[in-house]
């Protein structure tokens, strides 16, 4: 995370879900208006157009980003409404899931990783419970599907959705200047790129990323309409016209832009998840004891250098309140600002408190961590833990088929929030404890190993080595089998 990052650029907007009527919109960095009322020295204008951060330019409606996990909103009603899923539906969410290569689908080397955030997994997820975790592997099955959920809501069905909802289009407020976005399809990509979808790009999209790019006053449209129960309003910034004397000339009445084919019931669910990720999930930040708050978190990757073996993200948070009748939609971005749900949640929780004239110390009600509500599964070492205490201990994750013979292991080391632990070094050995291979964890905290000899030795140990070492975690191969494994922290 940038710290110093975090806090030049950001933007807020306070919008009321009833009418489309902004009561707020906050542009950092910003400018002093006065230096344009009697006409600006060319020193003053030059420091602002060649600012590297861009004060001249109102990145709540001309930025366009990846939106992240608050995309998830759509997903999950575009699935509900096309009947791909119902309330009941469950999807098997693992810690990671592994995309074969579609020219060489039994070279392990090829296989495409695709990870949920929470490197452990979540198991078994409905709808309410993915949108309050906000698992990732939930929303790539839903949308591109996968071996055990092959009838997905499909990329253009979603693009047809996200565009109801707003994105890919202007909002034509009241400003001049702002930005569509983008909603990508395989006609779009074909034409722009010239290269054909891949299922990578449906998984990508489900997310909010890849080729997905909204302003911040979008994402806060989409709140506003999942908020209200269907309908997309004008975002409106005058409400009336008076003269020198203080009269009203003319009012400017609210606009509907229409009002969205889904059933009211499908965003009665919708909002239901976004209550718990309140209450339990992502977003307990915001979990106020005075109102009761609904929201979305999300943390968007993007091409910047690395931090710490990942790439850079940005901070979403939006949200609604009160739950049972929203007054006001919050919708906080903060660019490079890291996890969603650490700097923006306290932002729009402050403007929310603001709002509702609350103490600035109003009591927040702390839910369970995500990892301490799920359950991680038996550990197996190799032998009874001895001598002195280990950082790490290995665990089956999941074996599934696989079309080479040779079998291979793949895994992951996590930290105790769930995230994977970039340059880690495991060692695999015949359990005898001459190293074999050893392996790097990527900035995913991943690792490989492939084509192990099972008829050699039927029994392979896997250890950490570094950044803390771990007991052997014994797995018995066997032929056309993919394992899948996980070291975790001790405590």
């Amino acid at each position: 995370m940038r710290a110093a990052k975090a806090t030049q650029e950001a933007v807020a907007i306070a919008i009321d879900p009833r009418n489309g009527q902004i009561r707020a919109m906050v542009d950092i960095p910003s400018y002093d208006d006065n230096l344009f009322a009697t006409g600006i020295s060319t020193d003053d204008y030059l420091k602002l157009a060649q600012d590297p951060l861009h004060p001249l330019i109102n990145h709540a409606i001309t930025g366009q980003y990846p939106p992240g996990s608050t995309f998830k909103l759509i997903d999950a009603s575009a699935g509900l409404q096309e009947h791909v899923i119902d309330v009941n539906t469950r999807i098997t969410t693992p810690g990671i899931m592994w995309l074969e290569n579609q020219y060489y689908p039994g070279d392990l080397a090829l296989a495409q990783p695709f990870y949920d955030w929470y490197k452990p997994g979540f198991g078994s997820l409905t709808i309410r419970d993915a949108l309050r975790v906000s698992s990732d592997v939930f929303f790539y099955k839903l949308v591109g599907g996968y071996k055990d959920f092959e009838n997905p809501l499909g990329e253009d069905r979603l693009a047809a959705y996200a565009r109801l909802f707003g994105l890919g289009d202007l909002t034509h407020i009241d400003l001049p200047g702002e930005a569509k976005g983008l909603i990508p399809d395989p006609t779009w990509k074909r034409k722009t790129i010239g290269e054909v979808w891949t299922l990578g790009d449906s998984y990508n999209m489900a997310i909010g990323q890849g080729y997905v790019l909204a302003t911040p006053l979008q994402v806060a449209d989409y709140t506003e309409v999942v908020a209200n129960g269907g309908t997309l309003y004008k975002p409106q910034l005058v409400y009336a016209v008076t003269d020198a004397d203080g009269h009203t000339v003319r009012t400017i009445e609210p606009q509907v832009i229409r009002k969205l084919p889904i059933d009211p019931q499908v965003l009665a669910l919708v909002r239901e998840g976004m209550r718990s990720s309140v209450t339990s999930g992502t977003s307990t930040k915001a979990n106020l004891a005075d109102i009761a708050v609904a929201a979305k978190t999300g943390t968007a990757e993007y091409y910047g250098p690395k931090i710490n073996g990942n790439l850079p993200t940005h901070a979403w948070f939006t949200a609604f309140a009160p739950y049972e009748n929203p007054q006001i939609v919050v919708t906080v971005f903060v660019y490079g600002g890291g996890e969603g749900s650490v700097v923006a949640a306290p932002a729009a929780t402050d403007i929310l408190k603001a709002y509702f004239n609350l103490p600035t110390d109003a009591h927040v009600n702390p839910g369970p961590s995500i990892g301490s509500t799920l359950q991680p599964g038996a550990t197996t070492p190799a032998n009874p833990p001895s001598g002195p205490a280990r950082k790490y201990v290995g665990r089956l994750v999941g074996v599934d088929s696989w079309i080479e013979e040779q079998p291979g292991i793949f895994g992951t080391v996590i930290n105790s929030n769930g995230r994977g632990v970039s340059g880690a070094r495991v060692a695999a050995d015949k359990c005898d404890g001459n190293t074999v291979k050893t392996a790097n964890t990527d900035g995913n905290g991943a690792f490989s190993f492939n084509n192990l000899n099972w008829k050699e030795a039927s029994r392979w140990c896997l250890h950490t080595v570094s950044p803390g070492d771990s007991d052997p975690f014994a797995v018995d191969l066997a032929p056309n089998q993919r394992f899948t494994i996980q070291f975790v922290p001790t405590q």
